[in-house]
């Protein structure tokens, strides 16, 4: 059983455990301990799924597999290009050919960009048809560089090249000798993008080591919070963003917080992740439901890496739930999501009017607002009491 510490804090210490409320002796244990005693039970090295589940793996290679998937997991190229872009001028030959078989060349080159390297036989659904048609996959990639821009191949051999080093980091950090059950898709990534498997593996050690400092997290947050202009960025403390870009950001980013994974767990369920730049800490943060304008906070989980332990908050339990007030900071732009939210976030300011927004209250004090402006909270509408909306 894992528990917060506030909730431990109310029980009686006995030994290495609490005496309940009921006159029962209970051990609590936290992440990192349970972690602990089924490896030296085991001899085995774990794997953490989530709060309080964790596994083993007898076959290695596929718990590498499963390594793989936290990081190779765009199999599509739609962040970089909605449909590839034909260049205006080629070969008229070369033209004929690529027009006669686009939508197989457009196919081909999407397995491309996600590879960041032409697809091996056996990494293309379609290779026999591209064979059997254009006699090669390098004739076919020539084709693709003669009709597709090339900056958008640049982006995805990065993209490639900052997955193998996140991957090989994180396999460094969990003290796993990932060489020998990586499968071949992945050598071929490393033949592609570094000169052997010792550079890439120096590279990704020079890349964890980083982590540990904080200029370089604080560097790599404000480059991304300048790419994205998503989330919110406390100059030299924190930043917090989408769950969804995690994959899109620096190496350093995806290191840092790829290490908290390892101690929590799958992200699964998971709104919100908010770096802290100088405190080795990573928190996660869930909502009851983030698409709405008024998110409620019902779990926060903070990861501290210098001492590989967890702190687990749950709220409407343990604290009242505490409303998200700052949704706009998560939306682009110009869309209509943002229009919306602004809309509301306009009649909520007029509700608590001449509050500092950072003395906001809390949701169980937010309804008795609610209740004394006379209106409630249906979805994403505030209604009068008598059911006609305001």
């Amino acid at each position: 059983m894992l528990a917060g510490k506030a909730k431990i804090e109310q029980f009686k210490p006995y030994k290495d455990g609490v005496i309940t409320k009921l006159n029962t002796f209970q051990k609590y244990y936290s992440q990192s301990q349970i972690r602990d005693y089924i490896e030296q039970t085991l001899k085995e090295t774990t794997v953490v799924f989530g709060q309080g589940i964790i596994a083993v793996f007898k076959d290695k290679a596929f718990e590498e597999e499963y390594y793989l998937s936290q990081q190779f997991n765009d199999h599509s190229w739609q962040h970089i290009t909605q449909r590839p872009i034909q260049k205006a001028v080629s070969k008229a030959q070369q033209q004929t050919i690529f027009d006669k078989h686009q939508t197989l060349l457009n196919d081909f080159w999407q397995q491309t960009l996600y590879l960041g390297r032409i697809p091996g036989n056996d990494e293309f659904e379609q290779s026999g048809l591209i064979r059997q048609k254009l006699q090669s996959h390098n004739k076919a990639f020539e084709l693709c560089l003669n009709n597709f821009e090339q900056s958008d191949l640049q982006l995805a051999q990065q993209k490639r090249k900052d997955d193998l080093l996140t991957y090989f980091a994180l396999s460094l950090f969990g003290k796993r000798k990932a060489k020998s059950h990586i499968p071949t898709r992945i050598h071929r990534d490393i033949k592609a993008h570094f000169e052997s498997y010792n550079v890439c593996l120096e590279a990704a050690q020079t890349h964890l080591y980083s982590v540990g400092n904080p200029l370089n997290i604080a560097r790599a947050c404000y480059q991304a919070f300048e790419q994205f202009k998503l989330g919110e960025f406390i100059d030299s403390h924190s930043y917090t963003f989408p769950l969804a870009l995690l994959n899109k950001m620096p190496v350093e980013i995806r290191v840092y917080v790829g290490c908290a994974g390892q101690l929590y767990g799958d992200f699964e369920g998971i709104d919100l992740l908010k770096v802290h730049m100088r405190s080795g800490k990573v928190t996660l943060l869930k909502y009851d439901d983030f698409t709405k304008p008024l998110p409620l906070l019902t779990e926060r989980i903070k990861i501290k890496l210098l001492e590989l332990d967890i702190d687990f908050f749950i709220y409407g339990d343990e604290f009242p739930y505490k409303p998200h007030y700052n949704k706009l900071a998560y939306l682009k732009p110009n869309t209509k999501a943002y229009k919306s939210q602004l809309a509301f976030d306009e009649k909520l300011n007029d509700m608590l009017k001449g509050v500092p927004k950072a003395e906001w209250p809390d949701w169980p004090i937010l309804q008795k607002v609610f209740d004394y402006r006379k209106v409630e909270l249906k979805k994403d509408k505030f209604y009068t009491k008598s059911s006609s909306k305001s």
